[in-house]
């Protein structure tokens, strides 16, 4: 592309923008998806792109034109192991489903090569924050670097399932998870709103779990949150927030009902009993924090409303704003980030 033509790839990427957030009604989401460069945080092209329709294969793009990233496909970051920069559809429902706003504190795990955390840093502003969180060093790295317009938004290399992370207002993991990471539950503040991804057993030879729940947690209080399952999703596995017993529980459960009935977190003590408790987890005593381990915490997705668990606190579906669930919304290729 020569420089003639830069404000011909601004009229596409806006285009672009409008057309991945069209349903949402949300003109900050809209502006910052046409704002942000793509290309600026991938590798020179041509492009391996993968979409509904391609998965799993890769399709190259027909040479290095920018314009070509401006579609809702994911693109590849490393195709061998089947990373890619995500569909930008899927990231924009997350991130409205977030609400997201100026001046707070997002924590994203697993920000892979920083693209959607140039949009966050979009979103919450000179005066938010967007902290990082990226396993991979040479990763990492290049966020970094390309995320330097970006001074409200801090990359670092390390693993979210074990390292202390600062308190925040939101949070997104982005990878599957048997259980929530412990530094996680920890750093959300009270009001706070999460996603993470559930995911139970990945077969052997596969890159990323078949069928992950992606659910939206919103904190009521230290030991409660309600819970709502938003869509299906594939993912990477979460290295130190999985559990092979658990990942079991996970697929039985997911077999009766694919996730839809869950409606809280409970982090609290309490006895397994089946006929509410679609998850549940006595947590790990003794803290371990190396390989696939259970969490600290106790915790138990339940079928239960938050209310009914917590007489005390407000109705959990107050503000929020949460489509129904669809189970047949699958997104069965690649690693949405």
């Amino acid at each position: 592309m020569i420089a003639d033509d830069a404000a011909a790839l601004a009229r596409i990427r806006a285009f672009f923008a409008e057309e991945v957030t069209f349903s949402l009604n949300n003109h900050p989401l809209t502006e910052a998806f046409a704002t942000v460069k793509r290309e600026a945080f991938l590798a020179k092209g041509p492009w391996l792109t993968q979409n509904r329709h391609s998965a799993p294969q890769y399709v190259a793009t027909p040479d290095a034109n920018p314009r070509h990233l401006y579609h809702d496909h994911h693109v590849a970051i490393d195709a061998t192991g089947f990373i890619n920069s995500g569909g930008p559809g899927f990231n924009a429902f997350i991130f409205d489903m977030l609400e997201v706003k100026p001046g707070e504190t997002v924590i994203y795990l697993g920000s892979g090569c920083g693209y959607y955390a140039a949009i966050l840093g979009e979103l919450v502003g000179a005066g938010g924050k967007v902290i990082c969180v990226e396993v991979d060093p040479e990763r990492a790295a290049q966020a970094g670097r390309a995320l330097a317009p970006w001074p409200q938004v801090r990359q670092w290399c390390g693993n979210g399932a074990t390292e202390p992370l600062e308190p925040c207002d939101v949070l997104i993991a982005g990878a599957g998870v048997t259980h929530p990471p412990s530094p996680a539950l920890e750093a959300l503040k009270v009001g706070g709103r999460m996603v993470f991804p559930l995911m139970g057993t990945i077969g052997e030879g596969e890159h990323y779990g078949t069928v992950a729940a992606m659910l939206h947690a919103h904190r009521m209080s230290a030991h409660s949150f309600a819970v709502r399952p938003l869509c299906h999703a594939s993912y990477l596995p979460f290295v130190g927030a999985r559990d092979p017993a658990l990942a079991e529980l996970i697929d039985a459960a997911m077999a009766q009902d694919g996730g839809a009935t869950i409606a809280s977190l409970r982090l609290d003590s309490h006895p397994h009993d089946p006929s509410s408790c679609w998850l549940h987890s006595d947590g790990d005593p003794a803290g371990r924090s190396s390989g696939d381990s259970l969490a600290a915490h106790p915790f138990c997705l339940s079928r239960l409303a938050g209310g009914q668990l917590h007489q005390d606190q407000p109705d959990p579906g107050v503000g929020l704003k949460l489509p129904p669930f669809n189970q047949l919304n699958v997104l069965p290729y690649g690693h949405p980030r």
